[in-house]
This record gives C-alpha cells, structure tokens and sequence, in this order.
C-alpha cells in the first residue's frame, strides 16, 4: 500500500490525536490502495481513478465523494451490441467509457458503493448522471429511480426524461443516504422502467455520490 500524498499529509496523518482520528474517517489508503495518484494534486482536482471503474477525489471541505462509471454498473444487455453500445470520452481530463442505448424495452441499470468509502455523519447526494440526445425516442413514460442505504431503507421517485434538456449531461437526482461510523454494508443504487415502448438514445456516464450542499 502506498503512502498519503503529500499535499494531504499534514491535514490527514499529523500526530495529533485529533489529526489521527481524521485520517481514519477520510480512510485515503483503504480506497486507494495501490492506486497512489503520480500527480497528487488530481486528488483535489479532476479525481483518480479507481481500477478503471470508480472515480475518487476529495471536495475543499476534505470529504469524500466518488463517480461510479458506466463500466462499474449492471446493465441489463450491457455488452450485447444490439442494445448498447460503448464510447470513450473525457471527463473532467480522464478517458473514460460511457454507455449509449440503441434501443431496449427492458431498461435496469444497478450500482452499488461500500458505505465505509464514505465520511460518517455526512449527507450525500446520489445523482445519475446521464445524456438524452436529441434523436432520443420512447420515453413517454417515467422511468424509476431509486437509493437503498446499508440499513435497508430506500427512496424511490419517478423522472420524466423527456423534461430534461436534450444534448447535455445532466444529475438526475436519486436520492440521499447519511453513513453511520461504524456502519457496513453498500449503497445501492438503481434506474428502471419494463415496457413495450422501444427506448432509444440515453447516455450513461454513471452514478455520482457527493456530500450535499
């Protein structure tokens, strides 16, 4: 396991005991593991990736937050190019791979976070983050979105897509889950809607989940 960068050194591992306990709550090594960023200003920045599936930075409150990319997610179909298909871009700076619908009835997507990567006694926000282009068709009907925390308690709502603007990625607010110190388990995380009509031309970026605002 590689060593805290620098930058975060005197804020996380100062031999103060007080300094010592928020070392333990940002748990910066037991995300990153291996994965100690070159440049360790990205921490703060654009973010670090994560195995190629999740996205890792810390906010300027010293929280953290985490991108669940579309390569870390179930989808129904996923890699079934009849239905999907996959496509490189920047994000922030990063490459990554996003999924693009070309057409399903049956649309699930699932993700889900270690609730530990997350700071205790804080609010975050669960958003997905997606892209409806403008030749998008068959969503005259709602789609499902919803949020379980590791204590098993969902939030669920409806989302009109066709009222988001078109040619942008945008969050689509899920809901919000609270971590507990000492809590485990994972947020888990979901969009669906079953039905004949044929949908056609979302975007998927993946799952963001920051401190709320």
């Amino acid at each position: 396991m590689g060593s805290v960068p620098s930058s975060l050194d005197s804020e996380l591992t100062s031999t103060s005991p007080t300094m010592q306990a928020k070392s333990r709550l940002h748990m910066f090594e037991e995300i990153v593991g291996q994965e100690i960023p070159a440049d360790e200003t990205l921490v703060r920045g654009t973010g670090i990736l994560l195995a190629n599936r999740k996205k890792y930075w810390v906010d300027n409150e010293n929280k953290n937050c985490f991108k669940i990319l579309a390569t870390d997610l179930s989808i129904t179909w996923g890699y079934d190019t009849r239905y999907w298909k996959w496509e490189e871009e920047s994000d922030a700076g990063t490459t990554i791979k996003v999924a693009k619908l070309l057409g399903v009835c049956w649309l699930d997507i699932f993700g889900y976070l270690e609730q530990w990567y997350l700071n205790p006694e804080v609010t975050y926000e669960v958003s997905f983050e997606v892209k409806l282009e403008n030749g998008a068709s068959g969503w005259s009907e709602p789609v499902v979105v919803g949020v379980t925390s590791a204590d098993g308690v969902t939030q669920k709502s409806s989302v009109y897509l066709p009222q988001v603007e078109r040619g942008k990625w945008l969050q689509i607010k899920v809901g919000e889950v609270k971590s507990q110190n000492g809590r485990t388990g994972n947020v888990s995380v979901f969009l669906r809607k079953a039905s004949p009509e044929w949908k056609k031309g979302l975007l998927i970026r993946g799952i963001t989940i920051t401190p709320k605002k």
